[in-house]
């Protein structure tokens, strides 16, 4: 049975509910439209990816494609005596014989470089060749693997020291600027005179003459746009005469 209430009191769904006016702090509100908000740039992310449960015999499919994907090709080998980084390390002015002036130093002493030295491999046991460009002039060194041996530090070395005792073209000596051009012919000069004792004297202007005073070898850096060897030249030392 309902309970009564006091005479008077109206049941709440008797009160009638005027229309919106802001008098009936309840009274209904008439439909209001949703705000209209832009897409929110939520951030995709990838999915996750994991390894097939189970051991790798249980899908041979995914760890065999892991297996078979290429490696990155191990790092060209140097010899230190080549490298650019070590080129505190050794001691040959370009003019000269690298079999007989080419000095290095091991375990604090310095000394000329033997023939089981220069019988060591200058790269890795795979290498062919090596092609050399000059850092400053547009000069290309290919020094390729012997058919009887192996690419040694002698052989790139003697690479090096033929290359650069090449009589010049006249295609590069057009390319000279004249100050190098008057320093060749002094280089040259210089050349000769010290050359007096042969009795072969080859008088043409060669590579070696240009350089001038950058004739020592600060080892070679790998440019790995051309996968070519750069070879850096320096200045002699002001207090060291020619070494012969």
């Amino acid at each position: 049975m309902p309970a009564k209430r006091s005479k008077g009191t109206p049941g709440r769904h008797n009160v009638p509910l005027e229309s919106y006016s802001g008098y009936h702090a309840y009274a209904g509100l008439p439909p209001q439209p949703y705000p209209q908000y832009p897409p929110y740039p939520y951030p995709v992310y990838p999915q996750f990816f994991y390894p097939p449960p189970g051991p790798p015999s249980s899908n041979p499919k995914y760890y065999n494609a892991l297996r078979d994907s290429p490696s990155p090709p191990p790092e060209k080998e140097l010899h230190d005596l080549l490298a650019n980084e070590n080129k505190r390390d050794f001691y040959w002015d370009v003019r000269t014989s690298p079999v007989k002036k080419f000095q290095y130093r091991a375990s604090g002493a310095v000394s000329y470089i033997t023939d089981e030295v220069l019988e060591e491999e200058a790269m890795g046991p795979k290498s062919k060749g090596m092609r050399i460009v000059c850092d400053r002039y547009k000069w290309i060194f290919d020094v390729k693997r012997p058919e009887t041996g192996s690419l040694t530090l002698k052989v790139i070395l003697e690479g090096i020291f033929n290359g650069l005792h090449e009589p010049l073209t006249e295609a590069e000596w057009k390319e000279l600027s004249s100050g190098e051009k008057r320093n060749a012919h002094i280089s040259r000069g210089i050349r000769l005179a010290y050359d007096t004792t042969s009795f072969d004297v080859d008088s043409r202007m060669k590579r070696v003459d240009v350089i001038g005073e950058r004739s020592m070898f600060s080892g070679l850096r790998l440019d790995d746009a051309t996968e070519e060897w750069i070879m850096i030249l320096s200045n002699r030392p002001t207090n060291q005469g020619r070494k012969s």
